[in-house]
């Protein structure tokens, strides 16, 4: 999807600098602004320079930025690869691409466009190599007028998405052909199904038919014949039975004859826009200069861009872009769950802050209640005092009547303690030792007394009579315990 305002496709190939911009908005894609500039001669930091002034004067700020590559600038292949696995098809590709160049591979930047696939395990791609030292010229250029490219669009691939919509050609079975005359040069192009089947580009422009007709018309007839001749050899797809001649031609009626009896089939001369969605100031400077250069090859990538499959950016500067790409990822991935702390953060002070005021106001309707319950409570809790005051007395006599009836009448008690714990001890004389285990059995058999156990006995001598003194130890049980 287009997501900026402002995009831009820049062609400074030749001698001229031409500018589209393209107005995204709802539903809608239009060209707003055409411009061209003569940069002949001129440095690249001048032609960065113009670049800027034309930027500046349209009022664009930070556009998204696409180079266009016209078909003079690569070297084109029709070829087949045993291989219908896209993955395979790039590697093989990858691998021979040196075949079909004089350059190193790492002299080239390459790419390709699937064309079809037949004889069930081949498939017949378009492979487009461009020079590496080219594509980082312009990319340079781009950077020093303060753009970073988005792509490296082929014009060819953008003119035959293009014009093949606009007339509805992908309906068609049959292959057509698009002759592109611009200022210096003109491309040869058969498209079949919205894509670009073969291309052969024909150093011969409108510039040269205007100024010397006579010499290079013939030559560019000839031209247009080989450039047919050579699709048909390389028996890509079928013939194509239509050919329209676009570009700058409004000075060029006159070919539609030599062509039509060239190549014995009828060619239309076709006003490109047409075909696209444009301004009246657009249109307006593309008439103004359709006699000497045609803004097809800008316009068309701009309003293809998201169909188009080519981009001849090279693979460090990709890869650098997915890496950036991913760090704003990673950094937007950060910003929404510090989002997201702070959103729980203000939900968790906002419920604090209702329950809050729902306590105080809470408390404020309650005060007087609550003084009333405390109230209650002191004489609830004076009653509770008074209640087991009342319900204890009298238990330390019921103890001690208790004591006593166990007491056999022989036993003289000399010491009695008990403490807060409940610790029972006693000591005294008995006449024999049988009263005092009689004594320590009826303490045991009492609800008052537990673990009752003698601690020890000793006899003596007490006026010639023989007795024992002893000494017992218990606990007073637990219902005594809670009532004292």
């Amino acid at each position: 999807m287009l997501s900026s305002k402002d995009f831009i496709a820049i062609d400074l190939s030749s001698h001229d600098l031409k500018i589209a911009q393209l107005v995204v908005s709802p539903g809608k894609k239009e060209i707003l602004n055409l411009v061209n500039q003569s940069i002949q001669d001129l440095s690249e930091d001048d032609v960065a320079k113009s670049i800027k002034q034309v930027l500046k004067e349209l009022g664009i700020v930070n556009p998204r930025a696409i180079a266009v590559i016209p078909s003079f600038l690569t070297i084109t292949k029709n070829i087949e690869i045993p291989s219908c696995d896209p993955n395979e098809i790039k590697e093989i590709i990858n691998l021979q691409a040196c075949r079909h160049t004089p350059y190193s591979r790492e002299e080239i930047i390459i790419d390709y466009i699937n064309i079809g696939t037949y004889k069930q395990n081949y498939s017949k791609v378009l492979l487009v190599i461009a020079t590496r030292s080219v594509i980082r010229r312009q990319i340079e250029i781009l950077h020093k007028a303060g753009l970073n490219v988005d792509r490296m669009a082929f014009a060819p691939e953008g003119i035959c998405n293009v014009i093949s919509k606009g007339l509805r050609l992908s309906s068609q079975d049959s292959s057509a052909s698009i002759i592109h005359v611009d200022a210096a040069f003109t491309d040869f192009m058969i498209t079949h199904k919205d894509k670009v089947i073969f291309i052969r580009n024909i150093p011969i422009g409108v510039e040269h038919l205007s100024r010397e007709r006579e010499k290079y018309e013939p030559k560019f007839v000839d031209e247009v014949r080989k450039s047919q001749e050579a699709y048909t050899s390389e028996d890509i797809e079928k013939p194509p039975v239509r050919f329209f001649l676009t570009g700058a031609v409004d000075n060029l009626g006159y070919l539609t004859e030599i062509l039509n009896a060239t190549l014995n089939t009828e060619t239309e001369i076709l006003n490109y826009f047409d075909y696209l969605s444009a301004s009246q100031k657009a249109v307006k400077m593309a008439s103004f200069s359709s006699n000497r250069m045609s803004f097809l090859n800008a316009s068309s990538c701009l309003l293809a861009h998201e169909e188009v499959k080519l981009d001849l950016v090279p693979e460090e500067i990709k890869l650098e872009k997915q890496l950036q790409q991913r760090g704003r990822e990673v950094i937007k991935a950060g910003i929404l769950v510090m989002a997201a702390f702070v959103l729980i953060y203000c939900i968790l002070l906002i419920k604090i802050y209702f329950k809050g005021s729902y306590l105080r106001k809470l408390s404020l309707q309650y005060k007087s209640t609550h003084k009333e319950a405390q109230e209650l409570e002191a004489n609830f809790t004076k009653n509770q005092i008074i209640r087991d005051s009342l319900s204890s007395r009298g238990l330390s006599l019921e103890v001690l009547s208790e004591f006593y009836n166990a007491l056999p009448l022989d036993i003289r008690v000399s010491y009695i303690k008990f403490d807060i714990e409940g610790n029972f001890s006693i000591e005294g004389t008995a006449e024999t030792m049988s009263t005092i285990f009689s004594f320590v059995d009826n303490l045991g058999k009492s609800s008052y007394f537990k673990k009752v156990e003698t601690r020890y006995t000793r006899s003596r001598k007490e006026k010639d009579n023989n007795v024992t003194d002893f000494a017992l130890s218990c606990t007073l049980s637990t219902k005594v315990i809670s009532q004292k």
